[in-house]
């Protein structure tokens, strides 16, 4: 019983950081599956993996960027409009921040990029 009690609370704080934007889906998805074998203190958990959500714009843009240099090939083709490459993108830009980056944050920034190098294109044919 008192098992039951500890995973209800440690269930709850991992809960409660995903939805105060601390802990990104992925990671809070990651942490439920372990508490079901073993229940840890959430906090501790995520202090000791470094596994916090990363939300500074600035930061989530630079990582963006690093991977988008990183593949050129994909870059192009996301420009080009191709979906399937700004989803691998994306997911390469999740993998990159060891899910510490939210989905909808990644394809932001992985958009934001590609508009950004669009616009730098049309300026240098200018």
């Amino acid at each position: 019983m008192a098992w039951r009690s500890d995973f209800a609370q440690q269930f709850m704080a991992v809960v409660e950081f995903y939805v105060g934007g601390k802990v990104t889906k992925l990671r809070a998805l990651e942490a439920l599956r372990l508490f079901v074998t073993e229940v840890h203190d959430a906090e501790k958990y995520f202090d000791r993996n470094n596994a916090w959500r990363i939300t500074h714009e600035g930061t989530i843009l630079a990582m963006a960027e690093a991977v988008m240099k990183k593949n050129g090939n994909l870059v192009r083709k996301a420009m080009g409009g191709h979906a399937k490459s700004m989803a691998k993108l994306r997911k390469l830009l999740v993998d990159e921040s060891e899910k510490r980056i939210e989905i909808e944050d990644a394809e932001k920034a992985i958009k934001s990029e590609i508009g950004r190098l669009k616009d730098d294109t049309r300026r240098d044919l200018s």
